[in-house]
């Protein structure tokens, strides 16, 4: 058995390979900043800006990011990104709140509806609601909200 002294030359795995559309968090940013740390140590006669490419080729990251997380960090601390706050939307629609007994009447409409064989639609359970005589507080005000 040969054993090959060929040291391998496929290409390394790129670290961060979905950055483009996303901010880099604080620890990717970190593993970026020892990363450029460690190549620059180990490529001494090598100029920053072909450090920075190496950096850029190993993590996946762009060359102008690697040199603006160099940039911050010798500024000082690392930031994390900031969040985006989500827009909240208000419902529109307005729910009425019906005591237990109005609530079991209307299930007693439905399940009738089951016994004779009827799908219950919308229209339907509102109907026989409004023809209930039971459930006057119902058919008074604003009608029938489910």
């Amino acid at each position: 058995m040969a054993s090959s002294s060929r040291a391998s030359t496929t290409a390394p795995v790129r670290i961060f390979s979905r950055v483009c559309a996303s901010k880099l968090s604080k620890n990717a940013k970190q593993v970026i900043t020892n990363v450029c740390a460690r190549t620059r140590v180990r490529f001494l006669v090598k100029s920053v800006q072909e450090v920075l490419s190496v950096v850029s080729e190993d993590t996946g990251v762009s060359h102008r990011t690697v040199a603006k997380l160099k940039a911050e960090c010798l500024r000082g601390n690392l930031v994390s990104p900031k969040r985006i706050p989500r827009d909240v939307t208000i419902s529109s629609t307005r729910t009425v709140k019906h005591d237990s007994f109005t609530v079991h009447a209307i299930r007693l409409n439905v399940k009738s509806m089951y016994a004779k064989r009827e799908i219950p639609t919308l229209d339907s359970v509102r109907k026989a609601v409004h023809e209930d005589d039971d459930l006057v507080e119902v058919n008074e005000g604003h009608g029938l909200h489910l």
